[in-house]
């Protein structure tokens, strides 16, 4: 009997994500040195379900529904489906499909089909907005991934097939001289003239196409808790090759990731995460590197650094407050370079921003609400998921 090995099982067990609690007792054994283990759990409600509605002058009626469950069929395939109708053209889908053991070693599959078309905006790297248009994203992939023989070590490998198409100018904004993507776009004075496209059309094909990749990446994750995580380390490597597949781009795209976490006292958690990037070849839009909002650097507009290298470093404070109620200070610091008209890795031009935020673990999932301040003031951010 090994203590350690025990514990281990048990938060195994808990990142099923299938039950509230596991425990793990530990009985007398009938043999000498024996130890009988009696593992209790308590199951916890796996489905999800999500409906809304609104109305505009614009779109008219817009509908949602959504519906998921990560124990389907009661044999732990993981199912979630979102659903848009309704309006002019709304018709969004993103459905994905996960089997986490198709055969004795291990080897999970998970398909993701797609079809949506949301409003984006892009800004240029002094923060002011130089587009908001309509754009359809558009794909299929499918990962495959196995445990070596190593419990904490997992190789996968990713096939995607993505369309990123522009569908104009957002409505409200036909006609506007600032659309970077229209022909009447007039702040060529916020880039350098030397790199940037005097046409249009030129801008979109840069930006709009379809991209056919495969990624290879190696992940080690020794964290105990993959949802609240006390203590541990994930580290992930991965390279994505797009070229020669019949896509519109050529690239080659390479990311680190770590994470750690530390024991503060009580349920107090250190976590830092730290990352790397750098791509070469030719990228759209779509596949760079992005800094700037809840996910990268608060405090800043979403997505507002897009480039070809990234950098970035995040550490937070981590406390509860109330059940399913965590609070976190953080600060925030990293960068994506454009190679067209930065130096790559330039460290005059890193961003930093500090904050407080709450976690909630409501019915509807995790929803994070952060207010980071960056150099040009405060932003608030809200979103749904899982922290880092």
């Amino acid at each position: 009997f090994n203590a350690k090995a025990a514990r281990r099982s048990m938060q195994r067990v808990y990142n099923l994500g299938y039950f509230e609690d596991v425990n793990i007792k530990l009985n007398p054994g009938r043999e000498p040195n024996g130890v009988e283990v009696e593992i209790s759990v308590v199951e916890m409600n796996t489905g999800t379900f999500g409906i809304g509605a609104g109305y505009s002058n614009a779109d008219g009626f817009v509908g949602m529904v959504s519906i998921g469950d990560k124990n389907f069929r009661g044999i732990g395939d993981k199912i979630n489906l979102r659903w848009e109708f309704g309006g002019e053209d709304n018709k969004n889908y993103d459905f994905s499909y996960t089997r986490p053991w198709l055969d004795d070693k291990e080897t999970s599959a998970t398909i993701n089909l797609y079809d949506i078309t949301n409003e984006y905006a892009d800004y240029n790297i002094d923060g002011d907005e130089i587009a908001r248009y309509d754009k359809k994203r558009r794909g299929q992939e499918i990962t495959f991934s196995r445990r070596t023989h190593n419990e904490f070590v997992s190789n996968y490998i990713t096939l995607k097939n993505r369309d990123d198409i522009y569908k104009g100018e957002a409505d409200g904004y036909e006609g506007d001289p600032n659309q970077y993507y229209e022909p009447g776009f007039n702040k060529s004075d916020k880039f350098e003239k030397d790199w940037m496209p005097e046409d249009y059309r030129e801008r979109r094909k840069e930006n709009f196409g379809v991209t056919r990749s495969i990624t290879f990446g190696r992940v080690y994750d020794s964290r105990d808790n993959i949802y609240d995580p006390h203590e541990g380390k994930r580290i992930g490597y991965s390279v994505e090759w797009a070229g020669g597949m019949g896509g519109d781009f050529d690239f080659t795209k390479w990311t680190a990731d770590w994470r750690y976490y530390y024991r503060a006292g009580g349920e107090s958690v250190w976590a830092l995460n730290l990352g790397a990037g750098y791509a070469s070849g030719d990228m759209p839009l779509s596949q760079r590197f992005i800094m700037g909002g809840s996910d990268t650097l608060r405090g800043y507009e979403d997505d507002q650094f897009r480039g070809n290298s990234m950098l970035k470093a995040t550490l937070e404070y981590r406390f509860p407050i109330v059940k399913k109620v965590q609070g976190v200070l953080f600060t925030d610091n990293g960068y994506a370079w454009d190679k067209r008209h930065e130096d790559e890795f330039d460290m005059g031009l890193l961003k930093n921003s500090y904050g407080v935020g709450l976690r909630i673990n409501s019915p509807l999932g995790p929803v994070k609400l952060d207010y980071g301040y960056g150099e040009d003031g405060g932003k608030f951010h809200f979103s749904f998921g899982g922290q880092f």
